[in-house]
């Protein structure tokens, strides 16, 4: 079974590469057969993925910090 964790690592990462390579060349707003896409919105909308993804990746593979007690 593959470990969902990690596939939504990958697709998380592959958000923000997009939006590193975004950063670095940006596309103009554009239409296209009737209609906008804005870049702005599409940052927007990649960050919010980045978050929710983050919060799954959390929700099934939750981490541990070690406490001593004393």
């Amino acid at each position: 079974m593959p470990d969902n964790a990690a596939d939504l690592a990958t697709i998380r990462d592959n958000y923000i590469a997009a939006l590193k390579t975004d950063s670095t060349s940006p596309k103009p707003s554009y239409s296209w057969e009737g209609r906008s896409v804005s870049r702005g919105e599409w940052r927007k909308e990649l960050i919010e993925n980045v978050k929710q993804i983050s919060e799954l990746i959390n929700a099934l593979d939750p981490f541990d910090i070690p406490v001593e007690y004393y």
